[in-house]
């Protein structure tokens, strides 16, 4: 890295931008080896001098007086000068302080024939290197006290230099350290953007810094700050990039993977003409590299004051080295938490899917007893009020059956929130005439019931044509009901509901969204849980999470979308039904008279049906279990329906009805279940015709035992209808 920053340095031709690094003494002009310049004005002294320095080496110059001497310090630089202390016009120690003062740091050597120790003093004190007195032998001495002076100017040079380069380190450790304490004090990408710009500024001694980066054949300016903070607006900027052309030296730092020293912006051509670095001092173009991909470039400007030195370009490109990490850790940060959500959210689903599995176990377990006690309540009730009660009893008999019903509904939404397995009885249903008829069964209270509180919620239709999906439309109309209901919920001072639905690929859409007050973040995560409600005592907090199982029952998806203040969407996508779907047949009524052979290990349960079924004119044999149905069936005669209860110790109902199927094929079996009318749950030994959930619907039952019947009698040959 360091030889192609100083080789940007030569290719910038040393010019008005640039210059070398100094040691702050005073000269353009590098002293020749060992060049002396002797000041005396007497001439003999003087001849001596100079042939007796010579015979060691050195080169001499002679002047006769301090002007002299000033005038050949104007011309060039010496290596040391020897320098007689009475001159005319001014003494030796007079010219010592005007050339310190004009900046020359050669070493001095004062000569006198005086050998005053107070003079000595003084001329040590004026800047002097060393004193010498003009005795006898003083010309053999001179070479040996020039050389240690110079030795020692040599030392003083080194370590005023190392001096100068431990501060300039001191000072650049100092200056990383702030960088990276203020790009470390956030991960978030675009706050550190904001902070580059004006932290790598200032810790280069630049006046402003920016950000590049290049998506495909665009420059994107990321961030431009100057050193003190403000935004800088100088820097081009578009709102779909900037062209390559633009900026061909950023370009060529991203190309090239090394620093771009731009000396003279003014007069280069990879700064474009009008560009307002055209007006910088001199720039700088660093790449921000992650390994080998370059991830941006980032610039600094400096638009007054000295040129950039080479030193200045090396700190510059370890300063783009932390840039570059802050942002990599800032990458990595945003991965980190994108990928962290996306686990939580999936450990959320995970523990929700466990919950509604844990629930629905316990609600399954709970829901075939109390289906089993209102099957019994429910089924008496009907047939005391099919026996002409008196008109005293029957008002309680009807408020029996309607409690019982109302039971096995709470039982049956109980257990629908946390059922898993694919929706039976599945036929093509048409999303849009769903949304239709929930609109009008929830005009009352989206148009009625808020007329009556002063307020106006209105109900937008944004449909398309869609295909059908494969589902149960009574299930479906349940969950658009629920989020139609829920929408109007959340608009206490009214509003718009806009209900869409669109064919997106493999899925149809439905979205419900409204404009009321929305939900925090904390209500969102909890929003699906079984029981969690935000509106009090009036909810069981069982919608959403009913419909959540709805639609998973059904294949598909369910997004909420939603903000405080700004409203909720909820997004369902169902898959589209398959080609080649039919709806089932619908039964007929119930003609004949039919054999019927009823199992349920529950007496009660057995007595009741069995009571229901011979109320409509029907012969019932009764099995207390599987092994008394199969000795019914050996005993005879033959029946032409087996109704069987599903959870039975010993053998179940599913089971049952294998046997029964593989001995005497031509009997219709049905199972009766607390389980809930789910035909999934039997349908393994490919043996049930139809399924019944406890407790019993008069209607119902009939329906099913009429569609058994036609069934029955297509087998037969004509002429063999069933008696």
């Amino acid at each position: 890295m360091g030889s192609s920053i100083f080789e940007e340095a030569r290719d910038a031709g040393r010019g008005p931008g640039y210059r070398e690094d100094q040691p702050g003494s005073r000269g353009v002009h590098t002293p020749a080896a060992e060049a002396v310049l002797v000041v005396e004005d007497d001439g003999d002294q003087a001849e001596l001098i100079r042939r007796a320095l010579e015979r060691h080496g050195f080169e001499v110059a002679l002047a006769g007086d301090g002007r002299g001497c000033l005038a050949a310090l104007e011309e060039r630089a010496y290596a040391a000068i020897l320098l007689d202390y009475r001159l005319p016009v001014m003494d030796g120690l007079e010219v010592l302080a005007r050339a310190r003062a004009r900046g020359v740091s050669a070493p001095v050597v004062i000569l006198t024939a005086q050998g005053d120790e107070r003079l000595a003093v003084q001329a040590m004190a004026a800047g002097g290197a060393d004193f010498v007195v003009k005795t006898s032998g003083y010309l053999s001495a001179l070479p040996a006290v020039l050389r240690k002076v110079l030795k020692q100017h040599e030392l003083a040079l080194e370590n005023a230099r190392l001096q100068r380069e431990t501060e300039r380190r001191l000072r650049d450790a100092e200056a990383l350290v702030a960088l990276d304490r203020e790009l470390g004090r956030t991960l978030a990408m675009q706050t550190l953007l904001e902070t580059v710009g004006r932290a790598a500024a200032r810790a280069c001694r630049m006046d402003a810094g920016a950000v590049f980066c290049r998506e495909g054949a665009r420059l994107v300016r990321l961030a431009s700050r100057f050193a003190d903070g403000r935004e800088d607006d100088r820097a081009p900027v578009s709102a779909d990039g900037l062209g390559l052309d633009a900026l061909p030296f950023v370009v060529e730092a991203i190309d090239r993977r090394c620093p771009v020293v731009i000396a003279d912006p003014a007069s280069d051509p990879r700064v474009p003409p009008g560009s307002p670095y055209r007006r910088s001092r001199a720039l700088l173009a660093l790449p921000l590299a992650r390994g080998e991909e370059v991830q941006g470039v980032l610039v600094l400007d400096r638009l007054t004051g000295e040129a950039v030195t080479a030193h200045e370009v090396l700190f510059a490109a370890a300063v783009a080295g932390h840039v570059a990490l802050a942002l990599d850790n800032a990458r990595l940060y945003e991965e980190a938490q994108r990928a962290l959500a996306e686990v939580t959210a999936a450990q959320e689903r995970l523990v929700q899917g466990a919950t509604l599995r844990a629930l629905g176990e316990l609600a399954s377990g709970v829901a075939h007893h109390l289906n089993n006690l209102l099957a019994v309540i429910g089924g008496r009730a009907q047939l005391l009020l099919r026996g002409t009660p008196p008109e005293a009893l029957r008002r309680p008999l009807e408020v029996i059956e309607r409690a019982a019903r109302d039971g096995a509904e709470v039982v049956r939404r109980i257990q629908e929130f946390a059922r898993t397995r694919p929706v039976g009885a599945a036929a093509p249903v048409d999303v849009n005439d769903v949304v239709d008829d929930v609109v009008e069964m929830t005009r009352a209270r989206w148009q009625d019931t808020a007329i009556a509180r002063g307020i106006r919620i209105d109900v937008v239709r944004d449909a398309t044509s869609v295909p059908p999906v494969l589902g149960q439309a009574a299930a479906l109309r349940e969950l658009v009901m629920n989020l139609v209901l829920n929408a109007v919920d959340a608009m206490p001072d009214g509003g718009r509901i806009t209900i869409q639905t669109r064919h997106e690929g493999e899925r149809v859409v439905v979205r419900v969204t409204d404009s009321g007050v929305g939900m925090s973040a904390d209500v969102l995560r909890r929003v699906r849980e079984p029981f969690f409600t935000t509106k009090g005592v009036r909810s069981m907090g069982l919608g959403l999470s009913v419909g959540h199982g709805i639609v998973e029952r059904h294949g598909g998806e369910m997004e909420i979308i939603s903000r405080e203040g700004q409203g909720t969407s909820v997004i369902v996508r169902l898959p589209v039904a398959p080609a080649g779907e039919l709806v089932g047949l619908d039964p007929t009524g119930v003609r004949g008279r039919l054999r019927v052979l009823l199992v349920d290990d529950d007496a009660e349960v057995l007595g009741t049906v069995a009571e229901l079924i011979e109320a409509d004119g029907h012969t019932v044999v009764r099995a207390a279990g599987p092994e008394a149905a199969l000795a019914q069936l050996d005993a005879g005669p033959p029946a032409d329906l087996v109704l069987t209860d599903l959870g039975m110790p010993g053998m179940t109902g599913a089971e049952l009805a294998g046997v029964v199927r593989a001995r005497w094929s031509d009997a219709l079996i049905g199972v009766v279940t607390g389980w809930g009318e789910d035909v999934g749950v039997v349908r393994g030994a490919e043996a049930v015709d139809f399924v019944l959930r406890k407790p019993f619907d008069l209607d119902r039952l009939y329906e099913a035992i009429g569609h058994a019947r036609d069934r029955r009698a297509c087998r037969r040959p004509a002429g063999e209808a069933g008696t």
